[in-house]
């Protein structure tokens, strides 16, 4: 029985589904490449949100204050 079953498991290892084996799968990245471009997407976005920030809290200031000071009259 045990032989019959070892033929079989080495007939249907040949036949795979999906390629397995490392030495002959490729894959898309390595995961220190992949954990550098990961460093670089949150520092990228982490930077965005800062500037984005940064713009709502002085649109905001300067639309708080527009009642009170007139920005943009030039000094005569």
């Amino acid at each position: 029985m045990t032989d019959v079953f070892a033929q079989r498991c080495l007939i249907m290892q040949k036949q795979r589904f999906m390629q397995t084996n490392k030495g002959i799968l490729k894959l898309p990245r390595s995961l220190e490449e992949l954990n550098k471009i990961e460093d670089a997407h949150h520092c990228a976005t982490a930077q965005n949100v800062i500037v984005q920030w940064r713009e709502y809290l002085t649109g905001e200031i300067g639309e708080i204050l527009q009642n009170s000071f007139n920005f943009f009259e030039p000094d005569i």
